[in-house]
C-alpha cells in the first residue's frame, strides 16, 4: 500500500539475514476502488482474480501480513547454498507451463461473441491487442472500420490511397479473415487503394503471401525492458538534483493540465521553427487517461510550478507492456533532463516498453519486391532519411538500449507506381 504523505514509499518492511531476504510484509490495500486503480497502472487484469476482489468489495478492514520463507532460513542456517535443497518440492519461474497472460479487457475478447450493434470501445481494444501504431487510431484524422468479430481497423483517406498503420486490433488467429474483409471493403465501397504500415511479420506474411502484395522494411520497432533497461548517466541525475528538478509520477489535474498545455505550445513553436517533421501522432497526452500514466520533471520557480519535461507511457497489449507515447523537454529545460525522466518511466514498468517505430539503417526489399524496383527504393529511402534526419529519434532511444524489431510497409502489386510511394512520406509529415 502506498505511503500517503509520499507515494513513492510504501507501507512495507523486509527482514534480512546474512544478506538475505527471509521475510517481507505490509499493509496491503483495503478500498476495492484504489485496489483496482493499482491493478491496472500495473497492467495486472482482473480477469483471474475474481475472488480476491470480490472478498475486498464486501468490505475489508484495513490489514497487512507477512510471509516468511522458512526454506531460505533452513537454507541459511545449514548453509546449503541453494533454497531448492532446502525443500522438497520447489519452484522456479519453469516449474509451471507457460500460459498466454490475461486480457485487460476480457469483456472485448473479439474470439467470443458481439452483438452486431455493439460498439467495443477503442481504448481497450488497444489495451487487449495493440501495439504502438495502433494508439495513433484515437486521433482524430484516422476512421475506423469494424469487423462483424469485434475487431477493428483504422486507416485515412488520402487521395486515391487509405493508408493503414498497425496490425488489426483482434485475436491473432482472426488476422486472416479481418484482413481480408478489409481490403475488399477498400477496394469495393471506398473505391481506394490500401497501403499497410508498420505491421509485423505476420501481416506482411498474410498481404504478401496470400494476397500477392509487395513488401519491404525500412523502419523497426524499437523495444526494450522495463527492467533492464540503460539507465540516465548518474551525472544527469545529480544535476537534476542540484537544480531542485523533481521527477515523479503524477496523477494529472486540471491545473497540472492547464500548465502542461502552455508548454507544450511553446514546444510545438520551436518546433515549427525547424521546418518540417515526421511523426505518426498528434500531440495530445490526456486522451485515454485510464490506459496511460504520467511522468513529469518540475521545479518551484519564481512562485510557479515550471515544468521541464513530460514523459506519458500508453498501455498495450500484455505481450507489447508499454509505449513510451510521449517524451517532450519543453524550451529551457536543463540538459539531460528528458533522459532522467525517461528511465524513471522505464523503470516504474516491467518487461517490454517500445519506443515507437524508427528508421532502419537500409531498406530490404520483401515479397514480390526485386531488380530494378527495389534498387530504386532503396536510393530513394537513402535520400530521404538524409534529408529528414530520420534516424535522429533512433539515437535517442538506443541510449537505453532499444533494439530494432522488423516492421513492414505493404502495397498491392498494381495501383501503386513507385512515385506513388512519395504518398507515404507525406502521411508522416506534418
Amino acid at each position: 500500500m502506498r505511503d500517503e504523505t509520499d507515494p513513492e514509499f510504501t507501507k512495507s518492511f523486509d527482514m534480512f539475514v546474512r544478506g538475505q531476504e527471509i521475510c517481507t510484509g505490509g499493509q496491503r490495500i483495503h478500498l476495492a476502488e484504489d485496489l483496482r486503480k493499482s491493478m491496472r497502472a500495473a497492467g495486472i487484469a482482473e480477469n483471474g482474480m475474481e475472488q480476491y476482489l470480490s472478498a475486498i468489495d464486501f468490505g475489508a478492514p484495513p490489514h497487512g501480513g507477512a510471509g516468511l520463507g522458512l526454506e531460505r532460513l533452513v537454507m541459511l542456517i545449514l548453509n546449503l547454498g541453494d533454497v531448492r535443497n532446502a525443500t522438497l518440492f520447489h519452484r522456479d519461474p519453469k516449474s509451471l507451463p507457460e500460459k498466454p497472460p490475461a486480457l485487460p479487457h476480457p469483456e472485448v475478447d473479439t474470439t467470443r461473441h458481439h452483438d452486431r450493434d455493439e460498439v467495443v470501445p477503442l481504448e481497450k481494444l488497444i489495451a487487449n491487442y495493440g501495439d504502438a501504431s495502433n494508439t495513433s487510431w484515437l486521433d482524430d484524422r484516422f476512421e475506423l472500420w469494424r469487423h462483424n468479430t469485434g475487431g477493428v481497423v483504422g486507416y485515412v483517406r488520402q487521395n486515391k490511397f487509405a493508408m493503414i498503420t498497425g496490425d488489426p486490433l483482434c485475436d491473432e488467429r482472426q488476422y486472416h479473415q479481418v484482413i481480408q474483409d478489409f481490403v475488399t471493403f477498400v477496394e469495393t465501397e471506398l473505391k481506394l487503394t490500401p497501403v499497410w504500415m508498420l505491421v509485423s511479420d505476420e501481416v506482411q506474411q498474410i498481404l504478401g503471401r496470400k494476397l500477392g502484395w509487395r513488401t519491404l522494411t525500412c523502419t523497426e520497432e524499437q523495444r526494450v525492458d522495463g527492467g533492464t533497461h540503460h539507465e540516465a548517466s548518474g551525472h544527469d541525475e545529480r544535476r537534476a538534483e542540484k537544480e531542485g528538478v523533481q521527477v515523479r509520477e503524477i496523477t494529472p489535474d486540471q491545473d497540472f493540465i492547464e500548465r502542461a498545455e502552455r508548454s507544450i505550445e511553446e514546444w510545438k513553436a520551436q518546433r515549427n521553427d525547424r521546418g518540417k517533421q515526421v511523426h505518426l501522432t498528434e500531440v495530445r497526452p490526456w486522451v485515454d487517461q485510464e490506459h496511460r500514466r504520467y511522468f513529469v520533471a518540475e521545479k518551484d520557480q519564481d512562485g510557479d510550478r515550471h515544468i521541464y519535461a513530460l514523459v506519458v507511457l500508453a498501455q498495450l497489449a500484455p505481450r507489447h507492456g508499454w509505449q513510451v507515447k510521449w517524451a517532450l523537454d519543453f524550451p529551457g529545460s536543463p540538459s539531460g533532463i528528458i533522459e532522467v525522466v525517461v528511465s524513471r518511466a522505464l523503470g516504474a514498468v516491467s518487461g517490454p516498453v517500445t519506443f515507437g517505430a524508427g528508421v532502419s539503417g537500409k531498406l530490404k526489399p520483401g515479397e514480390h519486391l526485386g531488380g530494378v524496383r527495389a534498387k530504386f527504393l532503396a536510393r530513394t529511402y537513402t535520400a530521404v532519411a538524409t534529408s529528414l534526419r530520420l534516424g535522429k529519434k533512433s539515437g535517442f532511444r538506443e541510449k537505453f538500449g532499444a533494439k530494432g524489431e522488423e516492421v513492414y510497409i505493404c502495397y498491392p502489386r498494381h495501383g501503386v507506381s513507385v512515385r506513388d510511394l512519395d504518398e507515404i512520406v507525406k502521411f508522416f509529415k506534418d
